[in-house]
């Protein structure tokens, strides 16, 4: 199993026991207009909070003393950051290389965390770094197709912003920006990539006839970027735009996810995929107060373009059908 697919995995997991929880919340259908889902967002004052909170932190310390696999995991991801800190920062990969950005987003994460683990500066000041240089050249990066500046593909670029937004939140207060560089990372990196993402015209902008800008697995990392960057610059209006614009989550939830579990694009590889993206959003919501697991919204019928519907059923929908779906799809020998 290559190392993408074990990180996956572990987010899984470690989603698997919110998911055990059975409130929910129930919307009024509205077809027309559906109700809006209504949160109350307690965002902590003490950072980290996206991937993980100062709490799991401890946790993770003490499982690290009693259990020899909780060690191995921790020494793993500290060997993985020493390797990374082993190269000096020098020019960032060229614009639109795949997956350069996208592994050094990952580096970013692992330092940071690595810092979590031990509070030695020397990660945080790696991953400060690495963020302000990505913050020097965002601002001067052309919109490509009004989808993304660094990368490839809207995706990638959600991918990487998702990775930048989590490495910051757990750096952010190590004692080693400057006010200065940490408005820069958080103006001209993080909150100036949203218009990749978000879309506030949804009569005219170009981007509402593609459906990776509403149905696709792309949106659902769109959409994940947006929350995450709102969560950390602790600005409600983008969170509210991840969960209820017009293909937020709500509609995910509602039109995206098939009466029987399966996403509608009807691949497990995708339906995984989706998940990945859901996950990082996810998580870091219900570490501030909003638990999206536990929401149940009717189902929405409506056909979008070549995106057919096959549900039979009126029932309400909740993300536990994507965790449950797959339980179905196992060969009895697994």
């Amino acid at each position: 199993m290559n190392s993408k697919h074990s990180v996956h995995r572990r987010a899984f997991l470690r989603a698997m026991p919110v998911l055990a929880y059975t409130g929910a919340v129930a919307l009024a259908q509205d077809t027309a207009s559906p109700a809006a889902l209504q949160f109350d967002l307690k965002i902590p004052k003490q950072r980290p909070y996206l991937a993980l909170t100062p709490g799991e932190i401890a946790r993770a310390k003490d499982r690290a003393k009693r259990f020899g696999w909780a060690k191995i995991v921790i020494d793993h991801t500290l060997a993985e950051a020493n390797t990374s800190l082993a190269a000096a920062w020098s020019e960032l990969p060229p614009k639109g290389t795949f997956p350069g950005h996208t592994r050094l987003g990952s580096r970013l994460f692992g330092a940071a965390l690595a810092f979590n683990l031990t509070r030695n500066r020397k990660y945080a000041e790696w991953t400060r770094d690495g963020l302000l240089a990505y913050a020097a050249i965002y601002p001067g990066l052309p919109l490509m197709s009004l989808r993304y500046k660094i990368q490839d593909s809207s995706l990638n670029e959600a991918v990487l912003i998702v990775l930048l937004a989590q490495a910051y939140d757990m750096v952010a207060d190590s004692g080693v920006f400057t006010d200065e560089q940490k408005k820069r990372v958080e103006q001209d990196l993080l909150r100036a990539s949203i218009t990749c993402f978000r879309i506030t015209d949804f009569h005219n902008d170009p981007r509402v006839k593609d459906l990776h800008y509403r149905c696709y697995n792309y949106q659902v990392w769109h959409l994940a970027a947006v929350g995450l960057v709102g969560l950390t610059l602790r600005d409600r209006k983008l969170v509210d735009y991840a969960i209820n614009s017009p293909y937020g989550l709500r509609h995910l939830i509602a039109h995206d996810i098939n009466d029987d579990g399966i996403f509608w694009e009807r691949s497990l590889h995708y339906h995984e995929w989706t998940m990945d993206g859901i996950i990082p959003l996810a998580e870091a919501l219900v570490r501030c107060g909003v638990d999206l697991y536990a929401s149940e919204v009717p189902p929405d019928l409506s056909s979008i373009d070549q995106h057919y519907l096959t549900d039979t059923s009126t029932r309400p929908k909740s993300l536990r059908l994507l965790w449950e779906a797959p339980l179905y799809a196992c060969f009895p020998d697994l």
